[in-house]
């Protein structure tokens, strides 16, 4: 047995004092929650004092009301007044899926457990499970049948991303223009993100939040208390069809970053070589997708989820679905069903980060059903194409659909009356300030009706074109929205092929495609030249061009003016504005 006066002069001599924490270890409660859940228990206790407040009377100030209900060893309130409170954070609150903009019952509820929570954090008082209950009962059943009230229990619907809508978003990314970026290298990135989306069955933050490092490195999973040391990885390898070959575009971002040296790069491909590829030292612990800040690849800082969600949302506008807003869960699900298939349950919650096996059943599955019932029951084959296309959001699809608003409805927003009324304040404001505070009203109120009004718009041409296939078959509907930009890069165009290509790429293709991508990612094309037939230093800037065609109309044309390209007669200026706007993608100026 040790010494125990060495045991002893061990604690000691590292710090431990008899009795120091006395006070603390007192303490019968502890808590410990992440950033997020303090944020939404901080949220729903604010709202607490406000209905304190509102009840006195306002007689206090706000921020005494407060010290007062939530200060150590405050009084909870009786179970009446808790259900009081509820009614009023109803009223006081705007839901997103309810039709009377009232937040749902699953909403109310994850906020009242947050609020029982936050209230013994702050003042150590203990909600009862009999009254916890209580409350529950009345947010579920009695406060939905108030009169006025629009509380349901309305979730989401659940779909997944499936393969197809991955490979047809790939394709879209290189062929399709105006995706939400400017620099060329917010391109390469999201297709290197989504990729790893749809790998690793990674949440938004495991990905985005931090950035993936140019090191062999384990993610960290959600609600992991020692992410220093616990960590989890996925593994991705080399794809056959380029679209899917991750390793090629970490290659060119780390050629083009300098985590990696040409010279390397050469002998590793010429001699086989073997092993983990060693990053330069310097660029171990930065993330292989960075911010683009002014033109200019942010050193530390990781690309913005929210660039990533505008992207994701303009591909899947630009490419016909109705609803633009597909969550990363949705490609989650398609993992987590796919893995089901192939893996077991154990294998599976490891791979998606499932520490209960319950979860996945409860809250990753699709809303239909994957089974074929009645072939099952027959003792047939199944046939799980219905089930496939129900469970995926490609039944909200229809090629064909507006990808913006018409310029003759744009213009006729401006004549709403929100945006008269705009315009009489613009011009009767007495000062700098009211007239750009009345400008920035008019721009929000003009976004909010062209939102609005595209919605409807969209929803008309969906009916409209899934009758005609319905009544006369498919038809092959032209891409009406290439990218220029393939016309005037060249290794913008090969690199497109490439990854809209269904065939194999070949290890002697490989160094070509990466050449061409570090070209794409070090080159600045803040200004474009037009290819081999005109001089280098004449610029092609889209607006200029748009400018000037704008210019030579109103100058030079007499009405009707007939466009040739698309054998169409502009019988007025006003609609050969809309016409350049709506087919030929022209910007026109404004007064």
């Amino acid at each position: 047995r040790s010494d125990p006066a060495q045991i002893a002069d061990r604690a000691k001599s590292r710090g431990w004092v008899s009795g120091a924490h006395t006070e603390s270890d007192k303490r019968s409660h502890r808590f410990h929650y992440d950033k997020k859940a303090l944020y939404k228990q901080d949220t729903v206790l604010h709202k607490y004092v406000v209905w304190c407040w509102e009840n006195g009377k306002r007689r206090d100030d706000f921020e005494v009301c407060e010290a007062r209900v939530l200060g150590v060893g405050a009084p909870v309130p009786p179970v009446h007044e808790l259900k009081d409170f509820w009614r009023f954070y109803c009223q006081q609150a705007r839901g997103m899926l309810s039709k009377g903009k009232d937040p749902t019952i699953l909403t109310l509820l994850s906020q009242a457990k947050a609020f029982k929570a936050g209230l013994a954090r702050r003042t150590e008082g203990i909600i009862g499970d009999e009254d916890t209950t209580e409350i529950n009962n009345f947010i579920k059943w009695d406060l939905p049948k108030e009169e006025g009230r629009s509380i349901r229990n309305i979730k989401r619907p659940k779909h997944n991303f499936q393969k197809a809508e991955l490979d047809r978003l790939l394709k879209s990314l290189w062929k399709r223009k105006d995706l939400g970026f400017i620099n060329e290298r917010s391109r390469i990135q999201f297709h290197l993100q989504l990729i790893w989306f749809a790998a690793a069955g990674a949440r938004s933050g495991g990905i985005l939040k931090e950035g993936i490092p140019y090191k062999l490195d384990q993610r960290t999973l959600k609600g992991n208390k020692d992410p220093e040391n616990i960590k989890h990885g996925v593994i991705l390898k080399e794809h056959r069809l380029v679209r899917y070959n991750t390793v090629l575009l970490i290659l060119s971002l780390a050629l083009a970053d300098g985590a990696l040296s040409r010279e390397d790069l050469k002998k590793m491909i010429e001699n086989g070589g073997e092993g983990e590829v060693e990053w330069n030292e310097t660029a171990r612990n930065i993330p292989v997708c960075r911010k683009i800040d002014q033109g200019q690849v942010h050193p530390t800082e990781p690309m913005s989820e929210d660039l990533f969600r505008v992207i994701f949302k303009q591909l899947l506008l630009k490419e016909g679905y109705l609803y633009s807003s597909s969550s990363l869960h949705a490609i989650r699900r398609e993992l987590g069903k796919q893995l089901d298939v192939r893996y077991s349950e154990v294998q599976r919650c490891q791979h998606i980060s499932h520490a209960d096996r319950t979860v996945f059943g409860r809250s990753y599955v699709a809303n239909v059903s994957s089974c074929d019932g009645l072939a099952a029951y027959l003792g047939e084959q199944p046939d799980h194409t219905v089930v496939e296309y129900f469970q995926g959001i490609g039944r909200f699809r229809e090629p064909g659909l507006p990808t913006r608003l018409p310029g003759a409805l744009k213009e006729q927003l401006l004549q709403a009356p929100e945006i008269v009324e705009h315009d009489k304040k613009i011009a009767h404001a007495t000062d700098d300030h009211a007239k750009n505070q009345a400008k920035k009203e008019r721009q929000n109120g003009i976004k909010r009706l062209e939102k609005a009004t595209f919605e409807a718009y969209r929803e008309q041409r969906l009916k409209e074109l899934r009758r005609n296939r319905l009544l006369n078959g498919s038809r092959q509907t032209s891409d009406e929205d290439p990218d220029p930009l393939n016309e005037l890069i060249p290794e913008k165009r090969l690199i497109a092929e490439r990854m809209t290509s269904d065939s194999s790429a070949t290890d002697g293709d490989k160094p070509d495609i990466i050449r061409d991508l570090v070209s794409i990612l070090t080159t600045s094309w803040d200004v474009l030249y037009f290819p081999e037939d005109l001089p280098p230093d004449i610029r092609m800037q889209s607006w200029d061009r748009d400018a000037d065609a704008i210019r030579h109309m109103e100058e030079n044309h007499n009405w009707p003016w007939y466009c040739r390209q698309c054998d169409f007669m502009c019988p007025s200026e006003e609609s050969g504005y809309h016409h350049l706007y709506d087919n030929h993608g022209y910007r026109v100026p404004k007064a």
